[in-house]
């Protein structure tokens, strides 16, 4: 099919699609990346530029326009196309099509495509020329006639399905089959190199993916803590020196401030995947690897995760955060972008009234050395923040006599 026919069906099928739904869509800019709007189901594709597209396009999981919150679930027709300065695109999990000639004569040197992703469609990648590295999904099923076609420079490919998607037969046309390397699953060398097509490469190696995760933490809180936001695609075994907290309850105090309970899963347990949770450890960073055991339960955890970027309306959104006397909470978010791998608490959940911050609290076994259940008018108490009370507190966590004491 030459270019001028192609373009021409294409545009046809674009104006067809727009006449049949103009009562349902419309074309938006949001963040610098042009959308059409699905409003009856509240999705969202990514369009074609009047601009061309340049840089780094990190493509949201979702965002909000005009008070309403929209999943990207596809990339469209002719959206990247031509783009020759755009040199990486990151797709969101929430994306499940590539349809044709998305990124046709691109400028991509290399592209993860998003984890939830199931088909690319034909010419997708196309003369893609400056392609060097490419990695596909385990949700991947198919790549279309001519998706990866011309792609001369592409010298490696990971493919994370364990068994081999669906090839068309002119899907890597022009790609040097003898010199590529494929990375596939570990034990599944042989089904890939007797799968039709994928058979015509002749260089396939097997790697574990995702076994490992590096956590970076953040600056030690008043007790030498650091702390983290965390969500993990993935099921990962929690090392030792860190722990793992869920949020089971929220409560407030009753003099203006606010408080989350935080219960624990302990070292050497098995992390829940796509679950927000925080850590908390003693060193910079630390090294979860992945587990096949059965995670620890979260039930009734308030907080949400996200393993993708996220743009949505402003102070909506708790997230983690130090206050003004370096202790670790949650704060209440100006900031229009959640980052991937966070953990965050939605406003809603913890009501209208709630305050900037949300201080820490411990479940009763979480570090507790005593019980206190007598008169402690004549001790000195004081709050999780160190500062001194000067009355008989309220029911939680304190620290009594150098101890922490949950008071009844």
């Amino acid at each position: 099919m030459t270019n001028k026919i192609k373009l021409s069906v294409l545009l046809t099928l674009l104006t067809f699609v727009s006449f049949i739904s103009t009562s349902s869509w419309a074309s938006v800019l949001v963040d610098g990346i042009y959308y059409e709007l699905n409003q009856s189901d509240k999705t969202a594709e990514v369009a074609n530029s009047n601009e061309t597209y340049a840089g780094v396009v990190d493509i949201p999981a979702s965002f909000v326009y005009e008070g309403t919150t929209y999943k990207v679930t596809t990339i469209g027709i002719l959206a990247f196309i031509d783009c020759t300065n755009v040199t990486t695109v990151k797709i969101p999990s929430t994306v499940t099509g590539i349809k044709p000639s998305s990124f046709e004569r691109c400028g991509l040197t290399s592209i993860e495509i998003g984890s939830g992703v199931i088909y690319i469609d034909f010419e997708a990648f196309r003369e893609c020329t400056n392609l060097v590295s490419l990695t596909l999904p385990s949700s991947l099923e198919i790549i279309e006639n001519e998706a990866f076609a011309g792609c001369t420079s592409l010298a490696e490919i990971y493919v994370k399905r364990n068994d081999p998607p669906k090839l068309i037969s002119t899907a890597f046309d022009g790609v040097d089959k003898d010199n590529c390397k494929v990375y596939v699953p570990t034990g599944r060398k042989s089904a890939y190199s007797r799968a039709n097509y994928w058979k015509a490469f002749k260089n396939f190696s097997e790697v574990d993916f995702d076994a490992e995760l590096t956590v970076t933490m953040g600056a030690a809180d008043a007790e030498g803590n650091r702390w983290a936001s965390y969500c993990s695609e993935h099921t990962m075994r929690l090392p030792e020196g860190l722990t793992a907290y869920y949020a089971t309850k929220y409560e407030d105090n009753g003099d203006g401030t606010y408080s989350l309970m935080l219960s624990a899963i302990p070292s050497g347990k098995t992390l829940p995947a796509k679950k927000g949770l925080l850590l908390r450890g003693t060193d910079e960073t630390y090294t979860l690897t992945k587990s096949t055991k059965t995670a620890a339960k979260t039930t009734g955890n308030l907080f949400s995760g996200t393993n993708d970027k996220m743009l949505v309306e402003a102070e909506t959104y708790y997230l983690l955060g130090m206050d003004a006397s370096s202790n670790a909470v949650m704060e209440l978010s100006s900031a229009t972008t959640i980052t991937p791998n966070t953990a965050y608490l939605l406003l809603s959940k913890v009501g209208e009234n709630a305050g900037t911050t949300i201080n820490f609290r411990y479940a009763p076994e979480e570090g507790i050395e005593q019980i206190f259940t007598d008169e402690v008018a004549n001790q000195e108490i004081y709050n999780l923040q160190g500062q001194r009370l000067n009355e008989t507190p309220a029911s939680g966590m304190y620290i009594i006599g150098g101890k922490k004491v949950w008071v009844k």
